[in-house]
């Protein structure tokens, strides 16, 4: 909704970095310091999927197991433990 043109919002650096390459996207203020921004997968576990959202759902969540939290996390000082 960002990229279409819809408004403003927080995303993670490691996020945006594409799309801020290929110009679709590009930061405001701050530059430097930048806010912790967190990602939550959200869905209902009662909810009847189809395959391919099935199928999506078990890819997003492997790359999440596949990335240790130490990658996903830019503030060395907010990592749990």
């Amino acid at each position: 909704m960002i990229i279409a043109g819809l408004g403003i919002g927080p995303l993670p650096v490691h996020v945006a970095q594409r799309d801020v390459q290929d110009g679709l996207l590009w930061q405001t203020p701050p530059y430097e310091d930048l806010p912790p921004v967190d990602v939550h997968l959200v869905w209902n576990p009662r909810s009847v999927m189809n395959r391919a959202e099935t199928i999506l759902l078990d890819m997003i969540r492997d790359a999440i197991e596949a990335n240790p939290i130490e990658e996903r996390t830019y503030l060395p000082d907010l990592r749990p433990g």
